[in-house]
Formats: structure tokens, sequence, C-alpha cells
């Protein structure tokens, strides 16, 4: 029996250019202000991303006693674009849960013939079943007219024969 857990994140800019407005004053600081009464930035920054994923949340696979395998995972992403060009966020939402079944055959010998004398590897064939439902909503916010919309939102289900030879 096995049970994994992974997480991984990143953070990342799209672009940036330098500001030609900023100017520094002596104590390391800027007043310098746009139209909009904002302070001006050292750096223009087109657009930053966060992508959080749990890949698995959690898996457990199981081998029984008789070369059957059975397994479930849950599997979570997350990622949030915020973009300065339009004052958007977008956030993707999956989730993904899967459940197989399947049987080991563990004794497949292959036998290679060189020339001296016969040289046997043992293999293992593993047959499983899987059934996958994925879950899939993106969200959009504009801060400047206060709005979060679903723009897309899915349900996938799929049921998936893989064979590994190892």
């Amino acid at each position: 029996m096995n049970f994994t857990h992974a997480y991984n994140s990143s953070y990342s800019i799209g672009s940036f250019i330098t500001n030609l407005n900023y100017s520094e004053e002596g104590d390391g600081f800027s007043y310098v202000r746009d139209i909009g009464d904002n302070f001006i930035a050292p750096y223009d920054i087109n657009s930053v991303s966060i992508i959080e994923t749990f890949s698995p949340l959690i898996d457990v696979d199981i081998i029984w006693v008789n070369d059957y395998t059975s397994r479930a995972a849950i599997q979570r992403t997350r990622n949030m674009t915020l973009s300065f060009a339009n004052n958007q966020l977008t956030e993707v939402l999956r989730n993904e849960f899967t459940v197989g079944m399947g049987y080991r055959f563990t004794h497949m010998d292959l036998i290679i013939k060189p020339r001296i004398h016969n040289v046997p590897i043992q293999m293992i064939l593993i047959y499983e079943l899987t059934f996958l439902i994925e879950k899939i909503k993106q969200f959009y916010a504009n801060w400047l007219k206060e709005m979060i919309r679903l723009r897309v939102g899915k349900v996938l289900s799929l049921l998936k024969q893989p064979q590994n030879i190892n």
C-alpha cells in the first residue's frame, strides 16, 4: 500500500520594463504621482501569475496478495493570472478524481538469445482500467468594474486502459 502526496507552486512575471517617469528622491523613495494620483513604480509589469498544484493531493495505490491492484487519487490545480493591461484577474480551478482497478502479470519472462546462452529477463505487465472525472472552472474578475464572472465550467469523464511494462 502506497500513499503519495506532492505540492508544487510557481510565481512568474510575464514581462516588465523600466518606467521612465519614475524619479527617486534623496531618501530613496519616489513622490511622483500620475494623473490618477497613484505612485509611479520603478517598473511597469505586464502580468503576474501564480500556479499551485497538488499532484496528487492524495494518492492511494494498493497491490493485493493475489496481484490485483487498485488506485484512488485526487489532484487539484489553481492558476491565477493578473493582467495589468486590462485590469483583469483570471483564475482556473481544476479538480480531478481517479479510481482504477487492475491486474499485475508478474511471470512474463522475455528470453534474449545471445550467441553463448539464453538470458531470461523478468518483466511485469500491469493492466489497469481507470475511470477519471475532471471538473474545470474558469473565473475572471475586473476590479475596476467590481465584477466576478464564471467564464467556463465543464466536467469531463474518461475511461482509460493504460498498460505498463516494467
